[in-house]
């Protein structure tokens, strides 16, 4: 016997979002557990007050039992179609919550278009990235601990942070952002020094932590957009080591740092080493007189911060009883 899924508890879900929206009443609430859902259509929303919150791990009773983390969230992919469209006649109270809305594409609004000066929902948790635009013109009432790429200039103000309506260039205030269109790549992380951090109203926040889980309230007031920088840059705290080998000897050197999201790149006498320096150790396996040198690493954090360790000498011992570090064309 089928099954018929009419959504009323989490083991008997609607198998599509659309039929959810569809069948979903004035002041009804929607949850949308985690995963990609690829589009066919654009999304219509009818109701009014509909409430439509994402990020689930698909046995929460409430919104607020859910872990946000930017990897592992509630992904809508228009796949070229526009992704959320809002009707005629609809208020305010629409409620848009936990999602990354990527892949959509229209005239007016590829993320989300609202086709009435009424229909304008507020928006919480959620980043808008990688569409053809958007958010249209009409706008949301409200944002909250949201990044949105591509917009109008109608929107409500609390401590997202909408790009392309911001008084600076990107690039002065991300890590590493990429121009408007249907490509969700770049890093949105605040870059060092830049002017969202600690640039929001701690007013409009209820949240203990940001899009990825962490902690969200640092250096006592709120930073802008859907991550919360780190109060500390990158700074190394165990230095590699050099070491006197022999010929055929091996050696590990490693570097601890602060921050999270590190990226490192090793140098010998100056020169980056590839394609084997962009961990955080560095092992010389069977020594030969060519590994002598000095040994530094270059540590970065997601934004922009970077530490260069102390220099590790590293000295290989010849048959002949000289180092390749120290050996001279004389003493050849």
């Amino acid at each position: 016997m089928t099954t018929v899924k009419v959504g009323t508890f989490w083991d008997n879900a609607f198998e599509t979002l659309q039929a959810a929206l569809t069948a979903a009443e004035d002041s009804d609430i929607v949850f949308i557990a985690k995963g990609t859902y690829t589009q066919s259509a654009e999304y219509h929303l009818f109701s009014v007050n509909i409430k439509i919150y994402g990020s689930f791990e698909g046995r929460e009773a409430s919104p607020d039992q859910r872990t946000f983390a930017s990897t592992d969230t509630t992904t809508l992919d228009g796949s070229g179609y526009r992704v959320f469209s809002l009707n005629n006649g609809r208020n305010n109270a629409t409620v848009i919550d936990g999602f990354k809305i990527t892949g959509g594409h229209g005239d007016d609004g590829g993320g989300m278009y609202s086709n009435h000066s009424l229909a304008k929902p507020e928006l919480y948790n959620t980043i808008v990235l990688g569409n053809s635009d958007g958010i249209d013109e009409e706008g949301i009432s409200e944002y909250s601990h949201c990044l949105v790429q591509g917009s109008g200039s109608n929107f409500g103000y609390t401590d997202g942070m909408i790009w392309d309506n911001i008084p600076y260039s990107p690039t002065d205030v991300f890590v590493s952002p990429i121009a408007l269109g249907q490509s969700a790549g770049g890093n949105f992380h605040l870059k060092l020094g830049s002017p969202a951090i600690d640039a929001g109203d701690n007013f409009h926040n209820n949240k203990a932590v940001d899009i990825e889980g962490n902690q969200r309230l640092i250096n006592g007031i709120i930073d802008l957009g859907a991550y919360e920088s780190a109060i500390f840059p990158a700074i190394i705290i165990t230095h590699p080591q050099g070491e006197n080998l022999n010929v055929g000897g091996n050696h590990t050197m490693s570097v601890v740092a602060t921050d999270t999201n590190l990226t490192y790149q090793w140098l010998k006498n100056g020169g980056a080493i590839s394609p084997n320096g962009t961990a955080y150790t560095y092992v010389i396996t069977n020594a030969k007189s060519s590994d002598a040198g000095t040994y530094t690493v270059k540590v970065t954090a997601d934004d922009g911060s970077t530490d260069t360790s102390h220099p590790a000498v590293v000295t290989v011992a010849t048959p002949g009883g000289y180092t390749g570090a120290a050996m001279t064309a004389h003493q050849r």
